[in-house]
């Protein structure tokens, strides 16, 4: 009887088990799922908006030197040359007079220079005022104070300059200086 009751007890353990394996298999398989259409309407979404060529340029929305708002949206219908720059930049330093006269170039021919201050790394806010003055820079420069468009756009190096077609569409990401020569051969080969 003892043995009876042994095989009794060891087979209802083993159907326990399984009955239960089958209902923590279940749930995986609905979390899955539902990880699964989580997954596919974000990737729908990173179809739209990256950094690669061929996708649309993260949007933002941040305040300019003058303490108005600028979105990048606001520039479509624009091919937009979004520079990532700091007054403290070597290279930045360098680029600045020949993007100030591709700016004055190409201002009126549907083409418009946005170059963010990477604000958080500045020194003192004071140095970007500087900087502008110094150089004469006249297109918009928005700020990113929180540094949330430099780790949204992956800047490693500065400068970084991304340009973008009409519709917001990466075309060609640049890093480092750039001379009035490459910008112009980068827009007009857009």
């Amino acid at each position: 009887m003892k043995i009876k009751t042994v095989l009794a007890v060891g087979l209802l353990l083993v159907l326990g088990f399984f009955i239960g394996w089958e209902f923590v298999d279940l749930n995986k398989e609905k979390e899955t799922n539902e990880e699964a259409q989580t997954n596919t309407s974000q990737l729908g979404d990173l179809e739209k908006q990256g950094l690669k060529k061929g996708e649309t340029a993260p949007d933002f929305t941040l305040a300019t030197l003058e303490g108005q708002e600028m979105s990048l949206s606001d520039f479509r219908g624009k091919k937009v040359v979004l520079n990532f720059w700091a007054s403290w930049c070597g290279p930045c330093r360098k680029e600045m007079p020949d993007m100030q006269k591709f700016y004055e170039a190409y201002k009126d021919k549907n083409v418009e220079v946005v170059a963010v201050n990477l604000t958080h790394f500045e020194r003192k806010r004071e140095h970007v005022d500087e900087f502008v003055e110094e150089y004469g820079l006249t297109f918009p420069i928005p700020l990113d104070v929180e540094k949330e468009q430099y780790d949204a756009y992956k800047v490693i190096t500065i400068p970084t300059t991304y340009f973008l077609d009409e519709n917001g569409v990466i075309k060609e990401r640049h890093l480092g200086p750039m001379t009035y020569e490459f910008m112009k051969n980068t827009i007009e080969g857009m």
